[in-house]
């Protein structure tokens, strides 16, 4: 797989001092005031870790999970950072070690970790869920009907989570897939018109999602994409589920975050 990847001009994973800094050095920004706006730092996380999920619960504190230690090599850790006490605690370990996965909150206060990649060799199918109010993670028995990383997660207005694109086998995918927290089963949803990884996706007011950027498939292997469609779930607004192209971002990017912008949960993806 690492052969490929070079063959396509791409670095998934860059490791060393620009990615994994000995410091761990950790920033917080203040929030709006009066006065002008900062940046101070904050205890750094107990592992060094990079294309790792961090997902803010319910209680306000931030759950940060697995992430790259090392090339191609995953962890299963996490940590809990507390925003009242600024401190880190450990949290209990995922089931599976994995990167390049994505995290999003449900209704009930869980969070769902979907695919990635334990050790760079392939990609993962398997999916777990982190109870905040007992610290422990639990494996779900449906998985991803195609294995994938670097996807991208959101919440929808009906509780559903719908996950878009990310890479399979060697390619961008355009496989969407929506998960119901509610009976635990997966079921396929109408493909993207472009496969893409690396990509946001965002939940818009009306129930809409707009997926934008990210990596896509050419002839000459992955280029960066500047391109943008819209998701209507089936039932929003009593259309029925479909993509629709939007313009095009001024400029191609990859935005090097794999994020659930509904809730505030994002994971690195270098």
């Amino acid at each position: 797989m690492s052969v490929r990847w070079a063959v396509r001009g791409r670095t998934r994973v860059r490791w060393g001092c620009t990615l994994l800094s000995a410091l761990m050095l950790a920033v917080v920004r203040s929030p709006a005031s009066t006065q002008a706006a900062s940046w101070s730092p904050a205890p750094s996380l107990s592992t060094a870790r990079a294309a790792h999920t961090a997902t803010l619960l319910a209680n306000g504190k931030v759950l940060v999970a697995g992430g790259g230690t090392g090339p191609f090599a995953a962890t299963a850790s996490a940590e809990l950072y507390d925003p009242a006490s600024s401190t880190w605690s450990p949290a209990a370990s995922m089931t599976t070690a994995r990167y390049l996965h994505a995290a999003t909150t449900l209704r009930d206060g869980r969070v769902l970790v979907i695919g990635g990649s334990g050790d760079g060799s392939g990609w993962d199918a398997s999916t777990e869920s982190y109870d905040p109010a007992s610290d422990t993670w639990t494996s779900t028995a449906s998985r991803l009907g195609l294995p994938s990383a670097a996807h991208a997660t959101t919440s929808l207005a009906d509780g559903r989570v719908l996950v878009t694109g990310g890479v399979s086998d060697a390619d961008p995918d355009a496989t969407v897939e929506l998960y119901d927290a509610v009976s635990g089963a997966w079921s396929s949803a109408e493909r993207m018109t472009n496969g893409r990884d690396g990509h946001t996706a965002t939940l818009l007011a009306g129930g809409d999602v707009l997926v934008t950027g990210g990596f896509t498939g050419g002839p000459t292997g992955w280029v960066l994409t500047a391109s943008a469609e819209l998701f209507t779930p089936p039932g929003c607004r009593d259309r029925t589920e479909r993509w629709r192209g939007r313009p095009h971002h001024t400029a191609g990017r990859r935005t090097g975050v794999v994020a659930d912008t509904a809730n505030p949960s994002q994971g690195d993806a270098p």
